[in-house]
């Protein structure tokens, strides 16, 4: 396939146009590349060009994510996939974990403390919300098990800051306890932990 003409186009990319057709690709892997007006393109050199554009794209996509938060893997290939071919953004994630900049282990730490500091879960909270990140299990469950949380004593900080009002109310204590489970907290920390609250208010 000779190349007639390329056509410049937004977001980085250039058009390599051909007889009954283009490919659009990336202008830093076509300025890598070479090529010019008037070269034979094979198709398989094609398709090296093309793997290699959305490689080099889902690549940006990823820094300029990652410039905004931190990104587990899993979750990370979630957001390039509609937009890139799986492979290419599977290797560019893959790159950026090698160069440190996707780190599981250091994502779910970091996640798993804001989970305790601003939505007070418990260890079975924040690691269901760790797997939902995509974190693998067993990293999850050795994340959540490595943190310092007295159920009992965060069950009681829980009930005075938002529902201290249900305490003694039967409606008011089904919801309570309701939303204290879904926090991850077991029903025998949250009834102990209500009969400590209830005596220390009489």
């Amino acid at each position: 396939m000779i190349i007639t003409e390329f056509k410049k186009k937004p977001k980085h990319l250039t058009a390599l146009v051909f007889e009954g057709g283009d490919v659009l690709i990336d202008d830093e892997v076509l300025i890598l590349s070479g090529l010019k007006v008037g070269d034979d393109v094979s198709e398989s050199q094609l398709e090296t060009l093309k793997y290699k554009s959305e490689f080099t794209r889902a690549k940006s996509k990823a820094l300029w994510l990652l410039d905004r938060r931190d990104y587990p893997k899993k979750e990370m290939i979630g957001k390039l996939k509609p937009d890139f071919d799986y492979d290419a953004a599977c290797e560019a994630v893959e790159f950026l974990c090698e160069s440190g900049l996707i780190d599981d282990r250091r994502f779910a730490e970091n996640y798993a403390s804001d989970l305790v500091q601003f939505k007070s879960l418990s260890k079975k909270g924040v690691q269901f919300e760790l797997t939902k990140k995509g974190i693998d299990r067993e990293l999850a469950a050795e994340v959540a098990d490595s943190l310092e949380i007295d159920a009992k004593q965060a069950i009681i900080q829980l009930i005075e800051r938002k529902y201290r009002g249900c305490v003694g109310d039967e409606k008011g204590m089904r919801r309570m306890y309701a939303a204290l489970v879904r926090k991850g907290y077991n029903y025998d920390d949250i009834r102990s932990a209500i009969n400590e609250y209830t005596e220390e208010e009489l």
